[in-house]
């Protein structure tokens, strides 16, 4: 599925089966019913603690994608578990800004 940037305000949760998201993000972007999700590709996240906190816990996750985020930090990464692919592009998060114990 793929939604140009004015579909903020989308609430997903009537597709639990959703396998792949990419779209822009929206404060009210609503991911918590969407628990078979594996790919997840956002641009413009703004996150309110600039980490990934906003985001829901999505057991499936296997792929994050963050394009044009206000990312400052990874807190939050580990409760992805399936987690194998992270891509950050063009994000104000850079690999010597942060240390282990700000993951979790």
């Amino acid at each position: 599925m793929i939604l140009p940037p004015e579909a903020g305000g989308l609430s997903l949760s009537p597709f639990p089966r959703l396998e792949e998201f990419i779209g822009s993000w929206d404060a009210h972007l609503d991911l918590s019913g969407c628990k078979a999700l594996k790919r997840l590709h956002i641009r413009g996240y703004k996150a309110k603690c600039g980490d990934l906190r906003d985001i829901p816990n999505i057991p499936s996750l296997l792929e994050l994608g963050l394009v044009q985020s206000s990312l400052t930090s990874l807190a939050g990464i580990s409760r992805f578990h399936a987690l194998k692919r992270l891509g950050l592009s063009h994000s104000l998060w850079s690999p010597g800004s942060v240390s282990s114990e700000h993951l979790l």
